[in-house]
């Protein structure tokens, strides 16, 4: 049969070429629109950039390689958005899905601007516009100040849901053993039944 090989098509090219640092990058393909988004965590250098704030951002990038559209701010703000760097969760995560039958992304990530850290998410539409705002996946205070983050998320296309998993501290404070949770969300992001737990490490 036939051989595949990993053949590099084209040179490199910037993403986004900001001052400070573009952190943990995650990308997932529109196989509708035939192309991508990426998405990093943001740390810009204050004295370069004021004003510039530290969150989540996106860029859209084309079947050839070329940027589409501007930077997207997805999150910016507690200033706290955080994509996690594979210490919990393999570096490899995925943070974000697609949705094909709406044609849009869910990005994911641990946030803290609540005090805690919790699980938020965003809808981008294919052509990179935020759908709808920021939303809280985990249980946030004062209904819940247990910490969950380490997000990652899937699609179900049959039954047109989200599942978003996330490590779960056991008290207010954090601590160990923490234990996988999940949350199902339908295609629109409200919340299917309520958090669940996976795993059980006493």
């Amino acid at each position: 049969g036939a051989q595949s090989s990993n053949v590099i098509v084209g040179p490199q090219f910037d993403i986004h070429a900001g001052a400070g640092d573009q952190l943990n990058p995650r990308g997932c393909f529109d196989p509708v629109n035939h192309r991508f988004l990426v998405v990093w965590q943001d740390m810009p250098i204050i004295s370069i950039e004021p004003g510039r704030l530290y969150g989540i951002f996106g860029q859209l990038i084309g079947s050839d390689g070329r940027p589409v559209g501007g930077t997207i701010p997805i999150s910016t703000v507690s200033g706290s958005e955080w994509i996690d760097d594979g210490k919990v969760m393999d570096n490899r995560s995925k943070v974000i899905a697609y949705d094909t039958s709406s044609q849009r992304f869910l990005v994911v990530w641990s946030d803290h601007r609540n005090g805690v850290w919790n699980i938020y998410g965003q809808f981008v539409d294919a052509n990179g516009a935020l759908s709808g705002v920021n939303f809280p996946v985990s249980p946030i205070p004062p209904e819940d100040y247990q910490p969950m983050s380490s997000p990652v998320v899937e699609f179900d296309s049959v039954n047109n849901r989200f599942l978003v998993v996330g490590t779960r501290s056991p008290t207010s404070s954090g601590g160990y053993p923490q234990n996988l949770y999940g949350q199902l969300l339908n295609a629109g992001g409200s919340k299917q039944g309520a958090l669940f737990q996976i795993t059980d490490y006493i």
